[in-house]
This record gives structure tokens, C-alpha cells and sequence, in this order.
């Protein structure tokens, strides 16, 4: 079965703690992207990944399902899962390699202690007043238009942040981003992100899954953390979020060292960190925020849920025939909620 070899080295197939009211499983193919499967699929992986033969599958799959099975039609369902596996790797093909596994593991394995309850509380409680010292500054407005030059996360929204906060800008802070600084400030916060991939990868470690390496993508740094697919849903969300948590922790210390300093690279990098961390709560392009959303809520997709939700409470007000939802209602409202709260929070960026 070594047509199949790329079979045999995904990771799963895992049973996927979620809200759905059937079983959910599915493969990890590269940082969190999957391959969603039904449970024949998982037994035929399980299968080919344990060296059992084809004929052997088909026969037990024949068992299963009470359908007659043939070596053929596994053939065929192993190369369309072949070809998905290599769609979706194929992205990852133009990704540098920054750090390896053993480093990832390594260095995860130092800050994972960062996660036990003892530890994490006080630094949230701390880190949460360090920023409440930041925005008492009164300043922050001054660098809306610098950091949204280069986080285009919209085309019109930033056009009316500039705007909006021209009159505010300094001409201390126009010094600022025309001055060698500005490298040091793209530096910091580089660095700063991957400090929050190293976030990630700290708790998978933590919760006793080992990451991947940690690669340069478009514009960001990603780390596989496919294996926390294995993982319940709340410690899911803690690895979704623990990104953030690292990257403010790294902001933290970066405005503490300002204050001793006075160094201004420092303090602007800290806007930067803010203002992504701010953004990443609306679940775009399959953000932390938008695993961090499907986690909590137990579905995989969370734009596919609002847009199955919709469609349900569409045809029921019109009384059209509809099939039931995956997952129980409530879950549904919560992520059209959810979707409510992020375009509400981008119209009062826009008019306020």
C-alpha cells in the first residue's frame, strides 16, 4: 500500500469532541486544517495507517455497513482523500520553515509551565493592569493611521480610521515612522509573533500533545497544532487563545522595559500587538479567533453554521420544507450572535 503512504502518516483519525448530534471525525492535515470523514472513512484510514490489506478492509467495511464492499471502491475513496491530502499540503509547500519539531517542542516545553492556573492568573491580572497604564496614557489614538497602513484588514475601514484620527497625529509621531525606528518596531513585532505561535505550541504542550514546526507563511507565522484536534473542546479553545495570551504577555513586558527605557520603538510595537489582538476577534480567513469560536460552540465550520442556521430559520419562517440542524439550536443562535457582534464592533470603529 505504498500508493497510499500519505494515508498513513496523517494525523488521526480522531473523534472530534463537538456539539453535533452524530460522531464527528476526521484526519489533520497542516496547522489546523482537516479533512472531515465519515465513519467508514475513519475505519478504512485506521485501516490503511495499522497495514491492514485492502481486501481485508473491504471485507470488515462489508460488516459494518451491511453494503457489499469491494477492493475497487476502497481504491477509489483512498485516492480521493490522497488527492484532498495533497490540495491541501500543497499550500504549505511555500511556507519557510522557521523552527523545527524538536525546537518547537523544546522551547514549548520551557514556557509550558506558563499555563498552569497559578502561574497564568496573577500574569493575566498583571497584564491587565499594564495595559490599563497604556490606554490611561491618552496617546493611542495617535497611531491608528501607522498601524493600519500595514493591516489592511479592510478596504474602506481604514480609509475612515485615517480620517478620523489625522487631526490627532503628532509631529513626534511623524518623526517616528519616517526614522530608522520603524525597523526596530517591524522587528519587535515579528517578534512578537512568533512569541504567539510559540504560545500555541506551549499549550499543546502542556495538555501532553506535541506540535509541529513552526513555519513563515503570507504575511504570518503558522504552527501545526493538528494534534490538538484530539484535544476536548476546552482545551481547544485554551490553545486557540494562548496565542494572544503569549503575544500580550511579550507586549507587557515590552511597555514595562519602555517605561524604564523610554525607548519609543517599544511602545509602538505594544500598539501594534493591541490593535491584533483587537482584529482577531472578528473570525476572518480562519483566524484564532474563528477555531477559538467553532471550538467553544463544538462545530468544525463556523462560517458553514451560520449559513446552515440561517437557511433553517429562513425556511421555517416561510414554512419550506428543511431538514434539521446538525447541532442543537442554540448553538446556531450563539454563532449568528456572535457574527452580529463582529460586524456591530466594525460599524462603531467606522462611525465612532
Amino acid at each position: 500500500m505504498d500508493e497510499f503512504k500519505e494515508l498513513k502518516n496523517v494525523k488521526g483519525p480522531f473523534i472530534v469532541d463537538s456539539s453535533e448530534k452524530e460522531p464527528v471525525y476526521m484526519i489533520a492535515v497542516n496547522n489546523k486544517n482537516y479533512i472531515n470523514l465519515n465513519k467508514e472513512g475513519a475505519f478504512l484510514i485506521q485501516g490503511i495507517k495499522d497495514d491492514i490489506s485492502l481486501d481485508s478492509i473491504a471485507e470488515k467495511l462489508t460488516e459494518l455497513t451491511g453494503d457489499y464492499c469491494t477492493r475497487e471502491k476502497i481504491i477509489d475513496i483512498c485516492q480521493s482523500y490522497t488527492k484532498e491530502l495533497k490540495e491541501l499540503n500543497s499550500k504549505n509547500i511555500k511556507n519557510i520553515s522557521i523552527f523545527s519539531k524538536n525546537t518547537v517542542y523544546k522551547i514549548s516545553l520551557f514556557f509550558s509551565s506558563l499555563f498552569h492556573p497559578y502561574i497564568a492568573l496573577p500574569l493575566l491580572l498583571a497584564g491587565t493592569y499594564i495595559l490599563y497604564m497604556l490606554f490611561n496614557t491618552r496617546t493611542f489614538n495617535f497611531y491608528w493611521f501607522y498601524i493600519f497602513i500595514f493591516f489592511p484588514y479592510y478596504i474602506v475601514l481604514p480609509l475612515f480610521i485615517v480620517i478620523k484620527y489625522m487631526s490627532t497625529m503628532s509631529f513626534d509621531f511623524i518623526y517616528v515612522y519616517i526614522s530608522y525606528n520603524s525597523l526596530w518596531v517591524f522587528v519587535l513585532y515579528m517578534f512578537s509573533n512568533i512569541m504567539h505561535e510559540i504560545g500555541h505550541a506551549s499549550s499543546c504542550v502542556y495538555f501532553g500533545v506535541k506540535p509541529g514546526e513552526i513555519r513563515k507563511g503570507i504575511g504570518c507565522f503558522l504552527c501545526d497544532v493538528g494534534f490538538s484536534w484530539n484535544l476536548n473542546r476546552t482545551k481547544r479553545v485554551i490553545v486557540d487563545i494562548s496565542g494572544f495570551y503569549f503575544q500580550l504577555l511579550t507586549g507587557c513586558l515590552y511597555y514595562i522595559i519602555f517605561l524604564l527605557s523610554g525607548w519609543e520603538p517599544l511602545k509602538i510595537s505594544v500598539y501594534f500587538i493591541i490593535i491584533t489582538c483587537i482584529f482577531s476577534i472578528i473570525p476572518n480567513s480562519k483566524n484564532d479567533s474563528y477555531y477559538a469560536i467553532s471550538d467553544a460552540l463544538g462545530v468544525l465550520n463556523f462560517n458553514k453554521t451560520c449559513i446552515t442556521t440561517l437557511r433553517y430559520f429562513k425556511n421555517k419562517l416561510f414554512r419550506q420544507e428543511t431538514q434539521e440542524l446538525p447541532w442543537p439550536k442554540r448553538i446556531g443562535i450563539c454563532a449568528l450572535l456572535y457574527l452580529i457582534f463582529c460586524f456591530t464592533f466594525v460599524f462603531y470603529l467606522v462611525i465612532f
